[in-house]
């Protein structure tokens, strides 16, 4: 008996062979209507002269036709059902096997949730992988802080260290660049400063998370996508119910026209 996971390796293969020859016996009854017709013209000329028997069977061969039936609607119909059963059986078998396939998800030896379905497994992967994204992008605290958490302010959020800076203001003043003299006075120049006028005192808070809990989150969260991964493929390792199903619908859609032993390709 086969495993759950050898039938999903087959299943692709087989709806695409199915998905072309749908496609392909539409485009054969509905633009290949000669396939389906024969015929047979013979010459018979009125001048049978003995003398002349030869050169008259001549010209009568040369002038018939013969063209054969290629195939029948019946035969055409035959051969699409005997591909689609294939993969119609191969559906069954596997939607059918899916409601018996289950496995424990298990992180570190200890089980979150027991007996879970294979189609639900395979599903988490998805949503998994489309949410690691989101926790790759969480913003994280500056480094070189001392962060604290102020409950004071609210859950999970972080207090810098207070600073301080000054605030200036641009003034100008006047420098003696030569002292007065019996003959000249004293030269002054005006020069631009700054003069700390006060002070800012700062005081930051942030919602983000360290850089170690970022970390630490994305390590469980692989954790928890290679849990699911392991489960959905020991689910898969169940026995495969083998049932098949399509004679008994194909039967029912064309009839006593369906036969395997008759299976027969349009030409």
């Amino acid at each position: 008996m086969g495993k759950l996971y050898e039938v999903l390796s087959v299943e692709g293969d087989a709806q695409g062979r199915a998905a072309k020859l749908v496609t392909e016996t539409k485009a054969t009854l509905s633009n290949k209507e000669n396939l389906f017709k024969g015929h047979v013209r013979r010459l018979k000329l009125f001048d049978q002269a003995q003398e002349r028997i030869s050169e008259i069977e001549i010209i009568q061969k040369k002038a018939s036709t013969e063209i054969k039936v290629e195939s029948t609607v019946p035969d055409s119909l035959n051969y699409l059902c005997c591909v689609l059963g294939e993969y119609w059986d191969i559906m069954f078998q596997k939607e059918a096997t899916n409601q018996l396939a289950k496995a424990n998800i298990e992180i570190d030896g200890q089980v979150l949730l027991k007996d879970v379905p294979v189609t639900f497994l395979l599903c988490m992967e998805n949503r998994l992988k489309d949410l690691r994204p989101v926790f790759e992008s969480i913003p994280t605290l500056a480094p070189g802080i001392k962060w604290e958490l102020d409950e004071s302010y609210g859950r999970f959020v972080y207090k810098a260290p207070e600073t301080t800076d000054m605030k200036t203001k641009e003034d100008t003043e006047y420098r003696t660049v030569s002292p007065a003299t019996e003959k000249h006075p004293a030269q002054v120049v005006p020069i631009k400063a700054q003069f700390n006028i006060g002070s800012y005192t700062r005081t930051e808070w942030s919602g983000m998370i360290s850089s170690a809990e970022k970390a630490r989150l994305l390590e469980q969260f692989d954790k928890l996508v290679k849990a699911v991964k392991e489960a959905r493929q020991r689910a898969n390792a169940v026995d495969a119910i083998t049932t098949k199903v399509s004679d008994a619908l194909l039967k029912a859609l064309i009839g006593d026209w369906f036969s395997r032993e008759r299976m027969n390709p349009v030409k």
